[in-house]
């Protein structure tokens, strides 16, 4: 699912997901319940070159502080990030946030961010148009 986001509120939507998350199995013995993180703490990576997204900036989250998180957004172009793989469809087992947030939408409005309706093969479809139409215009 896609949403519209600067870095630094898909960097707060990210920290929502952490204070969501509690602490499961080994991570019980570092989760703080009373532990807050705030948008400082969760940083952007960039993806490695032999990645699917070389280059792309991405916010990767698999434990934090013993919270079971699980949790990746990638950056698709300028406002507008996504979630990755199993993200898009939390599962209670995987990414403990979704007990409080059971949908990729719910964490996205909880934000109050908006939820970008287009897809990927929507996007790849605008490109390859463009790409076509230039190519006709330029003869």
């Amino acid at each position: 699912m896609r949403f519209l986001a600067t870095d630094e509120q898909a960097q707060s939507l990210a920290a929502r997901a952490v204070n969501a998350s509690i602490g499961v199995g080994s991570g019980l013995q570092r989760y703080l319940a009373h532990e807050v993180v705030d948008t400082n703490d969760i940083k952007i990576k960039i993806e490695k070159p032999f990645s699917s997204s070389p280059g792309s900036k991405v916010i990767d989250i698999d434990y934090f502080n013993g919270r079971m998180v699980k949790l990746i957004l990638l950056k698709v172009s300028e406002g507008v990030w996504k979630f990755q793989g199993s993200c898009d469809s939390p599962n209670l087992d995987y990414q403990s946030w979704a007990a409080k947030y059971p949908t990729a939408q719910s964490l996205i409005e909880a934000e109050g961010l908006t939820v970008d309706l287009r897809t990927d093969s929507d996007e790849e479809i605008a490109d390859d148009f463009h790409v076509k139409a230039a190519r006709w215009l330029n003869g």
